[in-house]
């Protein structure tokens, strides 16, 4: 315990134990949401210069984080420790439950004239199909926000649907460490859009 209170204060993060711990009801830490709502800011104040939270920039712009920002990220973890094996993971039925009320809280493209029932957008820009086939790009998973490996509960609060190669590589990652451009692994609205007005209907 001493060593992981050590790294916290390493890192120059200041929160309680009782932020770090996982609220029952809510299904993930306090200092979880707040790291994730405010990451930009936070990664820089802790002197990253990783473009983890910012929005795509107008040329992408190659960076190779420094050894002392390695050495902090890998302290950050200690905040949120893993408490579970992937071998004691909840079977996907259990999530799926909760796939009707998680598919109305996300973003829809009705404006477009895509019927809200069959497609929505996730969090991370990608458009998902409710009825894709398992291994297309528009598929979808429920996921837990903070890993259930790290102690997150299985709680509606805690779930998100995402498009499924994000939930493959999310699993035990803390989403404010993760850049932007790995989370984008399905079709944006750009491409969505594009392929429909496309006059080419092999393109379509």
């Amino acid at each position: 315990m001493g060593s992981r209170k050590d790294s916290v204060v390493a890192a120059g993060i200041c929160f309680s134990d009782e932020d770090r711990g996982v609220d029952p009801h809510l299904g993930y830490p306090r200092a979880y949401a707040k790291l994730c709502r405010n990451a930009c800011a936070w990664l820089q104040l802790q002197g990253f210069l990783l473009p983890h939270a910012d929005g795509p920039p107008r040329a992408f712009l190659p960076y190779t984080a420094r050894p002392e920002e390695v050495a902090k990220l890998e302290q950050v973890q200690d905040l949120f420790p893993i408490v579970l094996s992937d071998s004691r993971k909840e079977h996907p039925s259990h999530l799926h439950k909760f796939k009707d009320v998680l598919w109305q809280q996300l973003d829809h493209l009705g404006n477009a004239g895509f019927d809200p029932a069959c497609f929505r957008v996730d969090s991370y820009g990608n458009v998902l199909y409710w009825h894709a086939d398992p291994a297309s790009p528009l598929a979808w998973e429920v996921c837990h926000w903070f890993p259930y490996s790290r102690g997150g509960k299985t709680v509606l609060n805690n779930l998100r649907l995402a498009q499924w190669q994000v939930s493959l590589k999310k699993k035990e990652k803390l989403e404010f460490l993760i850049p932007w451009w790995d989370l984008q692994l399905g079709v944006s609205i750009n491409q969505f859009l594009t392929a429909f007005d496309s006059p080419n209907i092999g393109f379509r």
